[in-house]
């Protein structure tokens, strides 16, 4: 389990975590606003189950702040010719230390390992902690006519969920 000198580590998480990834989803949901994230979707939290079968497949990773408590994790799946993230979450008391960076760090390693080359996901364009946090990270907005079905059809699922169309964006990641 990698650990950094500020004793946070970056691990596979256990069951025992989950209810806890759970609170480090309601409190990153907080910091957006109401427009930008509506109810429900502001208290939709990935399902027990699903993070159980995302662990057991290694899709699944947490930072855990010194003491083992999760302030962070990052949940992906396999699609077509590249990893995406479905969720990278940060619980804001810790955050602005650099650990979405190191989560998304070791997904990119994980892809490697895998001759997996490309990384992708859907985001909002205009919060300062989503789209522009990527880009800083080597994430590229892929235009509308190249963007593979699969985010397609996650875009349009977003959308027809409540979020608003002019504001989401998918982005790839060449690794």
């Amino acid at each position: 389990m990698p650990t950094r000198p500020d004793g946070y580590q970056l691990t596979t998480p256990r069951p025992e975590h989950f209810g806890l990834i759970r609170g480090v989803e309601v409190a990153a949901a907080e910091r957006f606003s109401f427009s930008d994230l509506p109810e429900p979707l502001r208290s939709h939290m990935v399902p027990p189950a699903d993070l159980f079968r995302a662990k057991t497949e290694g899709r699944l990773w947490a930072t855990l702040a010194p003491g083992h408590t999760p302030v962070g994790f990052a949940m992906v799946e396999p699609q077509e010719d590249a990893i995406h993230l479905l969720e990278l979450s940060v619980h804001p008391a810790h955050g602005r230390r650099g650990l979405a960076s190191w989560l998304l760090d070791h997904i990119a390693e994980c892809a490697r390992s895998q001759s997996v080359s490309t990384l992708t996901l859907t985001t909002y364009r205009h919060v300062p902690w989503n789209a522009p946090f990527f880009e800083a990270r080597g994430f590229v907005e892929i235009p509308e006519p190249s963007i593979p079905t699969y985010l397609r059809d996650t875009l349009d699922r977003e959308i027809q969920a409540g979020l608003h169309a002019e504001h989401r964006i998918a982005m790839a990641r060449t690794l």
